[in-house]
């Protein structure tokens, strides 16, 4: 299950955006473009949707935007 909606950050280049949940997983992802079909979904359902997670090996301590 993904996080509630207001734990996410978006990211964007005026092109296409991105969902960024606050454990670094990319759960939405429209490609190339905002009107393109979803690379990434997991925010509409689970890890089959698909996501892209970038995370340290270690433990995180602490999250800020």
């Amino acid at each position: 299950m993904s996080a509630p909606i207001e734990s996410y950050g978006m990211i964007g280049d005026c092109q296409t955006a991105a969902l960024v949940g606050s454990d670094g997983s990319i759960d939405w992802l429209c490609w190339p473009r905002f009107d393109s079909d979803a690379c990434f979904a997991k925010l509409l359902g689970g890890q089959s949707n698909g996501f892209w997670l970038l995370t340290p090996n270690e433990e995180i301590k602490s999250v800020t935007r």
